[in-house]
């Protein structure tokens, strides 16, 4: 494996943990805020959960069938595009 290559995945996965962490706190203290009770907050989170369970499949079979490397850079772009409209 290319060092080139090995850094660019564990970058990508590393700010992918970064964001979806920080994205999940901030989800739940805005809900929180909001007045959501915690069973509230546990069935947003599970149909969040879920709708990850489904990205990976879909994410999965696109992988397979485009190759991993189209899959990642296709994935960082739908990532980046929305972050650069917040900024301006």
């Amino acid at each position: 494996m290319k060092v080139k290559s090995y850094g660019l995945v564990t970058g990508a996965y590393w700010s992918l943990t970064l964001t979806d962490g920080a994205l999940r706190m901030v989800v739940l203290l805005h809900f929180h805020e909001l007045g959501f009770g915690p069973l509230e907050l546990s069935f947003l989170f599970l149909a969040y959960e879920f709708m990850g369970v489904l990205t990976n499949l879909f994410g999965g079979i696109a992988g397979s069938r485009f190759g991993l490397e189209q899959t990642l850079k296709a994935g960082l772009l739908i990532q980046i595009l929305p972050f650069l409209q917040f900024l301006s």
